[in-house]
């Protein structure tokens, strides 16, 4: 099963998503200005900024239900102008894709100069990480948790701090800030109790986790800058 089939499948449901919502509520306050989501699954979590110029593009048709603007991409080459946007998020993306310096570049072309590119992706170094990629990649444990439906749903890359500020910094991003953020308690919790995170008592378990004190935390949140 392709990518594409997995994602149609995680969106044809009708949950919300709300693990989205909380990394952009870890922001809010601040001024994004023209808004462009990678990977913006449904878009529930664009409604915590309250734009109406919000953007959002996913590999799925299925996906960007609650987003007035949507567009079907794999990111290597984007319906946007140079220069189009002020904030690009990324969320959850990067480690699934196999093109990544393509993706990048591409992105950094859309971007408006000064913007920022903010990007989440697993940390490698994590023991919670560790474990869920574990079981996505073992038949047997995914049937005890019940969770078939996340079976081919594989990293191509994971990162640590050292290796995705490098990886930015290679495509030329400026002023590049990555930090572990998160113990993956909240993480853990709501996979083996839910069996998703996709609900609101999850959301709430995740949004303290993420702000705990972490070492070698669940998450990386990287900020990037576009300058000539």
């Amino acid at each position: 099963m392709g990518q594409k089939e997995i994602y149609d499948r995680i969106y044809s449901a009708a949950e919300k998503d709300y693990w989205s919502e909380v990394r952009i509520e870890l922001f809010k306050g601040r001024k994004f200005g023209k808004v462009l989501d990678i990977g913006c699954g449904d878009g529930y979590g664009s409604r915590v900024l309250e734009y109406a110029d919000y953007t959002g593009v996913d590999i799925s048709p299925k996906a960007g239900r609650y987003l007035k603007k949507f567009f079907v991409s794999d990111c290597k080459k984007l319906p946007f102008k140079d220069n189009a946007f002020d904030t690009i998020l990324m969320f959850e993306v990067i480690e699934h894709l196999t093109a990544t310096e393509q993706v990048l570049k591409e992105l950094k072309r859309v971007l408006k100069d000064g913007g920022r590119i903010i990007i989440t992706t697993p940390n490698s170094r994590n023991f919670f990480v560790w474990f869920y990629e574990s079981v996505k990649k073992n038949s047997i444990v995914r049937k005890i948790f019940g969770r078939a439906d996340i079976e081919g749903d594989q990293h191509e890359r994971e990162y640590t701090i050292e290796s995705l500020t490098k990886t930015l910094a290679k495509v030329g991003f400026k002023e590049v800030n990555v930090k572990d953020v998160g113990l993956g308690i909240g993480f853990l919790f709501s996979f083996l109790v839910y069996g998703r995170f996709s609900t609101p008592f999850s959301k709430k378990i995740i949004a303290i986790d993420y702000r705990l004190p972490a070492i070698n935390g669940h998450n990386l949140f990287a900020e990037a800058m576009k300058r000539r």
